[in-house]
């Protein structure tokens, strides 16, 4: 996303000055941004942490914080397949592009189906975060704690079925209630 992409959709709802205003408060996040997505994932691996460990609560199994630890990180490598995805399809086969294509842009997830113009941003929210590399998450995250709790792969599914599948569920229902409100 380059400073005229932006340019080019901000300058049809505001003016010039308003424009290179909010560039500078985009540069100015920017800027942070590298510091700040390093916290937020940490933070995410442990809410996911959390959300496991009553999982293994509810099915009486202990195991240890590091195997937990390492069965989410392994399985957090497969959401840089989108990123990516993204990135070859605007740079190789797209290579004139709006926000609007970028925003709407998520690879193997439902929205697809869909015309996200007609959509209202807590639908769009939700249809783009069932996708294909959330099915692979729970599946790797499935087999990776059901190694590191010496269990069969259905165990481990029941396990993630029973608390990582709910919870996220759950923010995907607050979160697009949160962007319904705010629009």
């Amino acid at each position: 996303m380059t400073d005229e992409i932006y340019k080019g959709y901000l300058l049809n709802q505001y003016s010039e000055n308003t424009v290179l205003q909010i560039l500078e408060k985009i540069n100015w996040i920017k800027s942070y941004i590298d510091f700040i997505v390093p916290f937020l994932l940490l933070l995410k691996i442990f809410c996911v942490y959390m959300i496991i460990q009553i999982g293994l609560y509810l099915y009486d199994i202990k195991v240890g914080i590091k195997q937990v630890l390492r069965a989410i990180i392994w399985s957090e490598y497969v959401f840089l397949i989108s990123p990516i995805i993204t990135l070859l399809w605007f740079l190789i086969f797209k290579k004139n592009y709006g926000i609007y294509d970028v925003k709407y842009f998520p690879p193997f997830s439902l929205l697809e189906v869909f015309q996200p113009e007609i959509l209202e941003e807590g639908i769009i929210y939700i249809l783009q975060s069932i996708n294909l590399f959330e099915i692979a998450y729970v599946i790797i995250l499935s087999k990776k704690i059901s190694q590191a709790c010496k269990l069969d792969f259905d165990e481990g599914l029941k396990i993630i079925s029973s608390s990582y599948i709910p919870f996220f569920l759950l923010w995907l229902v607050i979160v697009a209630f949160m962007l319904l409100i705010i629009a």
